[in-house]
């Protein structure tokens, strides 16, 4: 059996959705304990090969404390640790429990461990983040974030085993911060994928006069929901008669409420309340489905500059749909413009209004790019991507079968 420490839903965090993919998938064939967070339990009905033990609150940093005993009291062979920004509190108290409960398991329990690092915060993605709204920062306190960004994944190298990154030019970037003496460490497990499920009614819901654009996700700034709607501003009112526009999301924790009030401001001054669809809130599953299904068109028009996986893109690939996208890492890595999507330079409304256009009077490209992105999300789909982690548990545990 594999222990794990992750976050799972309940918790409204892009790592606790994976996890729950991921180990939903790895529980059908591998024996799991996995020390998560307050709330998880019911989520599972894999009993046999899936033991959840819910270990800390996200909002309660003492709460490290029952997690250090059940890590302590449940050792085995091999620790798997799923890594966001922020697991418990704040990404500062994150990064010092993380490297704390590694030493643990390292130098007292002995454990081999294997960390999924979901992303890289660079010096570049401390800019740009900062650079906008309310978040903005001083110099020198992006220059301390950056060093102790920095500090933490040297760290992280030196007290795991193996650390999984989701592509390439994650993992490039991560050796250009630790050194190239641990390049081996490093192994790259795309974002699974999720298959589609098949549903033949949500064609009867589509509007055969419209074109339905989606963007969907967790509703935060540094997203271009703003330009996407400026945008939309920009195409002409015989397109725009063409469309249908989507906007799903759920808040994320800890993010400005002031945000969504602003979204609303900005559809009405320019009047285009009856063009867009705004849904701010937390989607069931079978919902998100039936909007995403009913969608021909995903915006993605993101400003941010981490290095990571995409779960949005993952969500929507299986599902034949044409994507426009920014030029960022988080899709340049995984994405060709003109092949399996339209990528666009961040913050340009005027070329997001044009890709749009674009889209809506060419169906034949559509179709091409949603197309081609479904062949690539065949290769990632989560029972594929499960096998590999199995694969790697074995190698590293040397158990054999389960």
């Amino acid at each position: 059996m594999i222990l794990v420490i992750a976050p799972l839903l309940p918790l409204r965090t892009g790592i606790a959705t994976y996890s729950h993919k991921l180990y939903s998938e790895i529980g059908k064939h591998y024996p799991l304990l996995i020390l998560a967070n307050k709330g998880s339990s019911k989520f599972y009905n894999n009993k046999k090969k899936l033991k959840i033990i819910e270990s800390w609150d996200y909002n309660q940093l003492s709460s490290f404390i029952p997690l250090t005993t059940k890590l302590i009291k449940n050792k085995k062979k091999l620790l798997h640790f799923q890594l966001g920004y922020t697991w418990i509190k704040n990404p500062l108290t994150s990064q010092i429990l993380t490297i704390f409960l590694l030493l643990i398991a390292k130098l007292l329990l002995r454990m081999k461990i294997i960390v999924t690092l979901h992303g890289i915060v660079t010096r570049k993605t401390l800019d740009i983040y900062f650079s906008t709204g309310k978040q903005r920062k001083t110099k020198h306190t992006i220059m301390f974030l950056h060093l102790l960004y920095t500090t933490y994944y040297k760290l992280l190298v030196k007290t795991t085993d193996i650390i999984i990154v989701h592509n390439l030019k994650i993992k490039r970037k991560l050796i250009r911060i630790v050194g190239s003496k641990y390049k081996k460490k490093i192994l790259i497990i795309p974002h699974g994928v999720d298959t589609p499920p098949s549903n033949k009614k949500i064609t009867k819901l589509r509007d055969k006069e419209k074109v339905y654009l989606l963007f969907t996700g967790f509703i935060r700034r540094n997203k271009g929901i703003e330009e996407f709607i400026e945008a939309l501003n920009l195409i002409d009112e015989k397109i725009r008669g063409k469309i249908k526009v989507i906007i799903a999301g759920s808040p994320h924790i800890g993010d400005d409420i002031n945000y969504y009030t602003e979204l609303k401001a900005m559809i009405k001054k320019y009047k285009l309340e009856k063009l867009i669809e705004l849904k701010i809130k937390f989607i069931p599953e079978n919902e998100l489905n039936e909007i995403i299904q009913k969608a021909e068109v995903i915006i993605l028009p993101y400003k941010d500059y981490f290095y990571e996986a995409s779960g949005v893109l993952a969500r929507i690939m299986g599902y034949e749909k044409a994507v426009i996208c920014t030029n960022i890492p988080k899709f340049s890595s995984e994405l060709k413009n003109g092949e399996d999507a339209i990528i666009i330079p961040p913050g340009n409304k005027t070329s997001l209004a044009k890709a749009i256009k674009s889209l809506i009077t060419n169906k034949e490209l559509r179709l091409k790019l949603a197309h081609n992105l479904r062949k690539k999300g065949k290769l990632r789909e989560w029972e594929k991507i499960a096998q590999k982690h199995i694969k790697l548990y074995l190698s590293l545990t040397k158990l054999g079968n389960p």
